[in-house]
């Protein structure tokens, strides 16, 4: 799950022409401390897990927010969102490195799946 989490941050990045320096989880899954570790030390960067259950309707609420003029616009819609309380996990760059490694082989794994089969079944 880290490396597909991975795959989409840097496919998102190349779509808006900018890296994407921090990664924010949201829900169930930023409880869990050990899987938030992995994510951050797999993409080598610094990960924050906000402390609301409710992100979805959170998100919802920004967005209508900047629509009907509660925020000047959707930056200032984001500035608040970047201000809720959050925990910030640091990535561990000794196991990033190591991590990097097994995520190139992910990738040729990957693109072994999705090439399409012979006749005989063989890809």
């Amino acid at each position: 799950a880290a490396f597909q989490i991975e795959a989409i941050r840097r496919c998102a990045a190349r779509v808006i022409g900018q890296e994407v320096t921090t990664i924010v989880a949201a829900g169930g899954g930023a409880r869990n401390r050990r899987g938030l570790q992995i994510k951050a030390d797999v993409a080598g960067l610094p990960l924050r897990a906000l402390a609301t259950d409710e992100a979805t309707l959170l998100g919802a609420a920004l967005i209508a927010g900047a629509g009907c003029g509660v925020y000047r616009d959707g930056a200032e819609a984001i500035e608040v969102a970047a201000a809720l309380p959050a925990t910030t996990i640091e990535p561990d760059m000794g196991r990033h490195q190591r991590y990097a490694e097994r995520y190139a082989q992910f990738l040729r794994w990957q693109q072994l799946v999705a090439a399409p089969a012979d006749g005989a079944g063989n890809r």
